[in-house]
């Protein structure tokens, strides 16, 4: 997730070169969510100590972090930044000097993104529940399923601004296809 929503952000700043504000919380959010990936990694890699007691609790002297506090914390951030990325070009789309069914048009697309905020807020539970579980390799497929759902839905959403074009040229081919052939299966009856 860490190297999608930097992707997405440099596709902004790639459509909308616009203004200094614009760009400037572009680089902002996308150093935020790489230093969070760097955190959560390093921080998830390390919880425990030793390492081996995050799934053998039976280790003598073994402890581990406030994992409740850590797996809300990072799912809090992540889902923010989620919210914050969805919103960002939105009041630049408003301002676009283009006709409003336009304006609405690429509102829509970028509106997708709305499908990743809710998978993020679906996915928080199971993050609850993973974080009081006493026994994280056998709990741990829930929360993966729902991270694995988040993540192709971003690379869904992701796609969603380029794949407009290529939709947009198979459905001029297929009805020209189609018009084609209607053209020459039609009868002359004069």
């Amino acid at each position: 997730m860490g190297l999608f929503k930097p992707s997405v952000l440099t596709q902004y700043l790639r459509f909308f070169q616009v203004n200094r504000v614009f760009r400037w919380s572009c680089f902002v959010l996308i150093a935020v969510v790489i230093l969070h990936t760097l955190t959560i990694t390093f921080v998830s890699a390390f919880i425990c100590s030793p390492v081996a007691y995050f799934w053998d609790r039976l280790i003598p002297n073994g402890k581990c972090l406030n994992m409740t506090v850590f797996w809300l914390t990072a799912s809090g951030i992540h889902t923010g930044t989620d919210i914050v990325i969805f919103m960002l070009p939105f009041p630049i789309i408003w301002k676009l000097h283009i006709s409003r069914k336009q304006r609405l048009q690429l509102m829509l697309v970028f509106g997708h993104g709305f499908f990743l905020v809710i998978v993020s807020v679906l996915r928080l539970p199971t993050v609850w529940e993973f974080s009081k579980t006493k026994d994280p390799t056998y709990d741990h497929p829930l929360m993966s399923a729902w991270t694995i759902i988040e993540a192709n839905t971003v690379v869904l959403c992701t796609s969603l601004p380029v794949l407009k074009l290529l939709v947009y040229v198979i459905f001029l081919k297929l009805r020209t296809t189609v018009a084609s052939t209607k053209a020459s299966y039609s009868l002359d009856f004069e």
